[in-house]
């Protein structure tokens, strides 16, 4: 990458593997509020949003003390192993090249604060934007970062695990990259939103990295 231009990260299955002990501790929470399993598709039914969204529509009133209780269980079960092994090099490599990097995730801020203060990389980044409970906010956060930076929108990139990913990081102006070596990414769908650049493994994104 070039000194002029940017990259805007998403967290959960691009920097991360949190997804198994983020699910554990959604179930956990919930069980005890709600007095049953709730299923994977009704959790799935709220990515894109924050944590709360879960907790808003499946407890009621209750649901501040319900969410309490899982962000309690999610500092206990986050360990520093959950960066995706290689990431790191990838973000020392572009800090010392001077290559600007923010962070856009649909995350909340608590549960992000944990896991950026865990795996030790929050000082990689000049911004942070976590997500909201009510809707998808993360083309409006990238053009925040865009506005901040100064930045020309066709000089950036956004690094995602989803096809939404792409989608929102195109809406902003954006080149969106793929990242498809989290276990639960779908390459085919990926595909099918026709990112600027798409990447098997954390190795072929920094090789790019370093060549393009």
């Amino acid at each position: 990458m070039k000194k002029d231009e940017a990259i805007i990260f998403d967290l959960d299955g691009t920097i991360t593997d949190t997804f198994a002990p983020a699910i554990k501790c959604l179930k956990e929470a919930l069980r005890e509020s709600v007095g049953g399993e709730v299923t994977m598709r009704e959790i799935r039914a709220h990515f894109g949003r924050t944590e709360e969204a879960t907790f808003r529509a499946h407890c009621g009133a209750n649901w501040r003390e319900s969410y309490a209780k899982y962000e309690q269980l999610f500092n206990k079960n986050i360990t520093e192993d959950v960066i995706f092994p290689g990431m790191k090099d990838v973000f020392n490599f572009l800090k010392e090249n001077k290559i600007k990097m923010a962070l856009v995730t649909g995350r909340g801020k608590t549960t992000t604060d944990i896991i950026l203060n865990k795996i030790g990389i929050r000082d990689y980044f000049d911004y942070i934007k976590t997500g909201s409970a009510f809707e998808n906010i993360k083309t409006k956060s990238m053009l925040e970062i865009l506005d901040l930076w100064k930045q020309a929108p066709e000089e950036t990139y956004y690094i995602g695990d989803i096809p939404n990913d792409i989608i929102d990081s195109r809406a902003a102006g954006i080149k969106p990259l793929a990242a498809g070596w989290f276990r639960e990414a779908d390459p085919s769908a990926q595909a099918a939103q026709n990112p600027y650049k798409m990447f098997a493994t954390v190795a072929e994104f920094f090789a790019w990295i370093k060549q393009n």
